[in-house]
């Protein structure tokens, strides 16, 4: 007798819409993205997932090249709307500082319940003032390198905050 899953049976597309969610969400954004090949189906799939993970975005032995982070920042551009975690890392010197507080900004304003940033330019000041009064946040964490400094305004307020990481 043939034991379930085997010899053709789909068991995945058996499971309902919000665990494949769940499932997917749990996975860095382009390992999500990679699913798009499994079928038509989910083809557009991730884009309707809440968690956007971008901290491993590119492989570490992969050249860093003008083009490649223009790519990757006009995709996320396109993406960044409706959704409850975002995580990224933008490490090299190719990154628009200003096109990196638009989508910490674009997260704030649709609501963002977790907040994950990276950044390793010294100077560069990528937090917006909208953040340190944003209601929705319960968990930041902020990673600054090469010395740089937050800009606190006088009023802070997180009311939903329940853990906060700074580094530099």
């Amino acid at each position: 007798m043939e034991e379930e899953g085997v010899g053709g049976e789909d068991r995945i597309h058996r499971l309902p819409e919000h665990l494949i969610h769940h499932i997917l969400s749990l996975l860095p954004t382009k390992c999500v993205v990679s699913t798009t090949i499994l079928s038509k189906e989910w083809r557009n799939l991730w884009i309707s997932l809440h968690v956007l993970d971008f901290r491993e975005w590119k492989s570490p032995d992969t050249e860093e090249t003008q083009s490649s982070t223009r790519s990757f920042m006009d995709f996320v551009d396109k993406i960044l709307v409706l959704r409850k975690k975002f995580c990224i890392t933008c490490h090299g010197k190719y990154f628009d500082d200003q096109r990196i507080k638009a989508w910490i900004t674009m997260a704030v304003k649709c609501g963002v319940e977790e907040l994950i940033v990276s950044r390793d330019a010294e100077g560069a000041d990528i937090i917006p003032v909208d953040l340190y009064t944003c209601e929705s946040p319960t968990l930041l964490d902020i990673d600054l390198y090469g010395g740089q400094h937050l800009n606190l305004p006088q009023l802070v307020s997180f009311p939903r905050l329940k853990i906060l990481q700074l580094y530099s």
